[in-house]
């Protein structure tokens, strides 16, 4: 009698079923990984960004003896934005007698937030609730302690005057000269276009008197730089002091006088590279500018280093400004002027 073997030629539907089960687990599980890594390292980034918030804090604290009451406080010792429309906007805020740290998570991502809560049980994540401080989860702004005990500087300290931090419109400035496309806001810094003459644009009060007006300014190519008025009149033909961030006259930091309109010879003049160094980026790159000026003292700071320390006395007041030279462009951002 001869066996007869048969030979399967192929699986079985269960076979297949179950196969096709444990791939889209395996998928799945392939996808939930994949998906979560933007998520764990947009949140690492905003806890990192809040560490070294409180570093700077402990920075300004540390030269002011006092606390720093909000983000332009602390932004020279940082080396980036704190606020990025549509992204994350971090701050100061006193909370119950409390200073906080805060990130204001404009894009609402819920998937970023809720890595947020798991990481944050280890750095001291919270959200408010009602009139207190509670655990973070994934709700709303996230905030960090700065400090317990806070009360705000008292009124012998410096009064801010005029605040340009991320405004929506032009309101906040007045043309004064020049031709062509007008300037314009764009996230949240004014920028000036690639064409058009010598324009000039004033903001503030021709009552101001002593006064310090800080800013992050970029000189992008082919400019030949931009000028900052202090101390003017407002006016089309604008007389006052100009500090001038000048590429165009041999990559020099210059102060002017102008008397309607016209400007004067360099009464102070520097090489940028002398004082700031061979590696100083004239263009493309952000810099923190610092005028203050006291009775007839003037001093005058680029990234925190001077740059002028003088005396004059032609003008007593006046009002700010900013201008470009022809078919230049600039950028100009967290622009505020304090009472000295």
């Amino acid at each position: 009698m001869k066996a007869h073997f048969s030979r399967r030629s192929g699986f079985t539907l269960v076979e297949i079923l179950i196969t096709i089960i444990i791939v889209g687990i395996l998928a799945g599980a392939f996808l939930l990984s994949a998906g979560s890594a933007p998520d764990i390292a947009d949140a690492s980034r905003i806890i990192n960004d809040m560490k070294t918030i409180k570093k700077a804090s402990l920075m300004a604290f540390a030269d002011r003896n006092t606390w720093p009451s909000d983000r332009s406080e602390i932004r020279p010792y940082l080396d980036r934005k704190l606020c990025k429309p549509g992204n994350v906007c971090y701050d100061l805020e006193n909370f119950n007698s409390d200073l906080y740290i805060k990130a204001d998570l404009q894009d609402g991502d819920p998937g970023r937030n809720k890595k947020l809560a798991r990481l944050g049980e280890g750095s001291g994540l919270l959200q408010k609730s009602g009139e207190e401080m509670v655990p973070y989860r994934n709700m709303g702004s996230v905030y960090m302690l700065l400090t317990s005990g806070y009360s705000p500087a008292s009124e012998d300290g410096p009064d801010i005057l005029w605040t340009f931090d991320d405004p929506s419109d032009m309101d906040y400035f007045t043309k004064l000269t020049g031709w062509g496309d007008p300037w314009d806001i764009e996230n949240g810094a004014l920028t000036t276009p690639e064409t058009g003459s010598a324009e000039r644009y004033g903001f503030g009060d021709p009552a101001w008197k002593d006064y310090t007006i800080e800013m992050t300014a970029t000189n992008n190519e082919p400019s030949n730089g931009y000028g900052v008025y202090y101390r003017s009149d407002g006016q089309e033909d604008i007389s006052g002091y100009v500090f001038q961030f000048d590429p165009g006259l041999g990559d020099d930091f210059v102060v002017r006088e102008v008397n309607g309109g016209s400007e004067s010879s360099p009464i102070q003049r520097v090489d940028m590279r002398e004082i700031m160094g061979d590696d100083f980026q004239v263009n493309g790159t952000d810099h923190d500018i610092s005028i203050s000026v006291t009775g007839d003292h003037h001093v005058i700071k680029v990234d925190g280093v001077e740059v002028f320390n003088f005396t004059d006395d032609t003008f007593t007041e006046g009002s700010a400004g900013l201008r470009k030279w022809n078919n230049g462009t600039a950028r100009f951002d967290e622009i505020s002027v304090t009472e000295n």
